[in-house]
């Protein structure tokens, strides 16, 4: 997960930059000087899987697995997949019948197999984000990263909520896009990615199927025209049809930019289609002479503003860590149930599974997640809030939690209110892959807390396989003195869950100017907020989800209950500067 700008605003797990902004490193910093040139290839191989998608995701998982294995030993360099591949496109119900834990462990499992056979992929499927359900295609890196989410824009169907974004992104620095299905028919969905430098675009459907014969000739054309009237390839990807003439209508297919096709596949039997595209006939001419001839120039530059063009990630992070080698966080960022621990637990639990099915080695909740910061509410009787403490390693959660890391083989980094003897402490345990415990930071700046918390007195630091992790809880961050202590104690890296001020406004000035102090990069974990800043103090990845830290029974899984696990990619130092500390 990466940062993203539009004109707007804050837009989830993208890098995007608006065009004529300045590249970033491996960091998300911004470069002075102009970006040279990209060496980029001749050629780029593709393939497009159609393939039958049924309501079991486990086994459409498994399928698009061994298709991406399968593609990648035939040279493939990016696999496209239909529309809503993972879940099969049913009606409206099964749809809105997929959790966002369903999805999010769907994704993992993808961006893991993307990592094992280093490979792009494109997949069609379902997102939930900030209460909405999108009709979504992600693209995911040979790194496992999501590098765009598009939400599909025109709706043909009634159960998600339209897109609100264009974009280009890079396949090994080749400028590609996505538009899904109905999308097809509105020619200004690829004529500004066109503008914005996209040479390939990515089509996934599920379109009409055979019953619906008069719609078939024209689907083809229209794609047809999208590669023709913009100089580019088109790539699509389609569901075959049933034997009962239900489904799609299949006819996946690869169109040359002079809207001619590579190859096509048959109606009925689920196939890949592949190609080796040449790139240098993707000029993207006829496209570019709607800019330069004729009365509507500035009408589409002004369109080109609400086009993202995401920038890669710069593959050589050797000058953060030789060879590229970094860890998988993931973020809790869930919304607390005020002094429920049975609920809190049972929450947490399903995401922290799914973050280690998406392949997240370090696992962060939130600050006190286990209570719901029930120090907050001075109304709870100090017996009950007293009670809430967990013995730390005797708790029953905290046992829980123990197992937990042990099963899933991740390292845990848990907040919750610690009870030794007669004193309780906002505590952060850090957990290892066999449950054993490798630190546990007691909060030192307590402020309000004081009135019933102790506060703890180290800047602690604890060894990991990933290097020395040094962690703090929310209002530490505040104190220059506190961070400077973990720097000292020689910190890799810094994670620092959190329950209080959120946001660019309130926070995130706060936590860069720490990780410029220290040199350290900082992940801070919140109910409404995921920040990961870079060791310049720049933001190398946000997540916001609304404005609330606290949801109520009632409102469990609703439109007011944004939930995401966020994951980020963090790059380790050298393992030589590891071992001199």
């Amino acid at each position: 997960m990466r940062c993203s700008w539009s004109a707007a605003a804050l837009a989830p797990l993208v890098v995007a930059l608006t065009l004529g902004l300045p590249n970033r490193s491996a960091w998300g910093q911004a470069e002075s000087g102009q970006q040279a040139p990209p060496n980029l290839p001749a050629n780029l191989r593709v393939a497009a899987v159609q393939m039958r998608s049924s309501r079991d995701l486990a086994d459409n998982l498994s399928r698009a697995r061994q298709h991406l294995a399968r593609c990648a030993a035939d040279g493939a360099r990016v696999v496209v997949f239909p529309e809503c591949s993972t879940t099969g496109y049913f009606d409206a119900d099964t749809m809105r019948g997929f959790t966002a834990e369903q999805l999010a462990a769907a994704e993992g499992q993808l961006s893991a197999a993307c990592r094992e056979y280093r490979i792009y992929a494109i997949v069609g499927m379902p997102h939930r984000a900030d209460g909405k359900l999108y009709n979504s295609a992600i693209v995911i890196d040979p790194r496992g990263q999501v590098l765009e989410r598009y939400h599909k824009i025109q709706l043909a169907e009634s159960w998600p909520d339209p897109g609100e974004h264009l974009s280009t992104f890079p396949i090994d620095g080749i400028r590609c896009s996505i538009i899904i299905c109905h999308d097809e028919r509105y020619p200004e969905l690829v004529r500004l990615p066109v503008l914005a430098g996209a040479r390939v675009i990515f089509y996934l459907s599920h379109e009409s199927g055979l019953k619906h014969e008069q719609k078939i000739a024209p689907y083809r054309a229209q794609i047809q025209a999208r590669a023709v009237e913009n100089s580019v390839y088109v790539v699509q990807a389609n569901a075959p049809a049933n034997e009962d003439l239900s489904g799609s209508h299949g006819q996946s297919r690869i169109i040359a930019p002079d809207g001619n096709l590579v190859d096509e596949a048959g109606i009925f039997d689920e196939a890949v289609v592949s190609a080796t595209l040449d790139l240098s006939r993707a000029t993207g001419k006829l496209a570019q002479q709607s800019v330069d001839r004729g009365p509507l120039g500035a009408w589409w530059q002004a369109g080109l503003r609400q086009v993202r063009v995401i920038e890669p990630a710069r593959e050589e992070a050797a000058a953060v860590s030789p060879g590229g080698s970094t860890v998988r966080v993931a973020g809790l960022v869930l919304k607390w149930i005020r002094g429920d621990k049975t609920a809190n637990y049972a929450r947490a639990e399903a995401m922290i599974r799914a973050a280690a099915a998406g392949g997240a080695q370090l696992v962060c909740t939130t600050e006190c997640f286990l209570d719901g910061y029930a120090i907050a509410d001075k109304s709870i009787p100090l017996d009950t809030f007293r009670a809430l403490g967990e013995p730390i390693p005797g708790g029953e959660y905290f046992q829980k939690l123990s197992r937990l890391a042990d099963e899933l083989n991740i390292h845990l980094l848990a907040g919750m209110l610690e009870a030794d003897g007669t004193d309780r402490f906002n505590t952060a345990v850090l957990l290892g892959p066999a449950g054993e415990i490798l630190g546990k930071y007691r909060k030192q700046k307590l402020g309000h807390e004081s009135l019933r918390n102790t506060p703890g007195t180290e800047s602690k630091v604890f060894d990991t396989e990933f290097g020395r992790v040094g962690v703090m809880i929310c209002a530490d961050r505040t104190e220059p003195a506190i961070v400077a202590g973990y720097k000292a104690n020689g910190a890799d890296f810094l994670l620092c869950p959190s329950g209080g001020m959120y946001g660019p406004a309130r926070n995130d000035p706060i936590v860069q100017a720490r990780s410029r102090e220290t040199e350290l990069p900082i992940l801070f974990v919140h109910p409404a907020e995921f920040l990961a800043t870079a060791p310049d103090g720049t933001i190398a990845g946000q997540e916001l989800l609304g404005d609330r830290l606290l949801v109520a029974p009632a409102e469990i899984d609703g439109a007011a209950d944004s939930k995401r696990i966020v994951y980020f990619d963090l790059p380790l130092p050298p393992r030589g500067a590891q071992a001199a500390r």
